[in-house]
């Protein structure tokens, strides 16, 4: 689940859902947190639904609904990306697994797809180290 305040549930879910991601769907969703910075705000946004876990690629989703929400609401992510502390941003980059995504995030207009690029050939690397490790069902799987 992804929200806040701001977010139009139903149109985050259909943009997400046109781009046709394999193994997932996005549902509207409404919620009140009971805890943390947005307790008892309303929120809206997605639910994540994995419907096939073999193909879905969580990367490309994470990719995607960080480039759908700058698309949709630039200002709001520019602004979250510029307040980020040091701590936050280093994190963020940790997750990702360096900070060519932070910095495409922060200077270019349309994210999504240059942000799922950059990461292509080590992915491409990562998946043939990987296999020996995976249970066999999932050796065959496209990530």
């Amino acid at each position: 689940m992804i929200g806040a305040p701001w977010i139009n549930a139903n149109r985050l879910a259909d943009e997400l859902n046109r781009q046709g991601l394999p193994g997932v769907t996005f549902f509207p969703f409404h919620y009140r947190p009971f805890y943390g910075s947005l307790k008892g705000t309303d929120c809206h946004g997605v639910l994540i639904r994995i419907t096939n876990h073999t193909i879905y690629q969580p990367f490309k989703v994470q990719c995607l609904l960080l480039g759908i929400l700058k698309t949709l609401y630039p200002e709001k992510i520019k602004s979250a990306f510029k307040e980020a502390d040091a701590y936050k941003k280093i994190f963020f980059c940790k997750a990702m697994g360096n900070d060519e995504v932070w910095n495409i995030l922060l200077r270019e207009p349309y994210t999504a797809w240059k942000m799922i690029a950059c990461h292509k050939e080590r992915r491409k690397e990562f998946a043939k180290v990987r296999v020996k490790y995976l249970i066999a069902e999932y050796a065959l799987s496209p990530h």
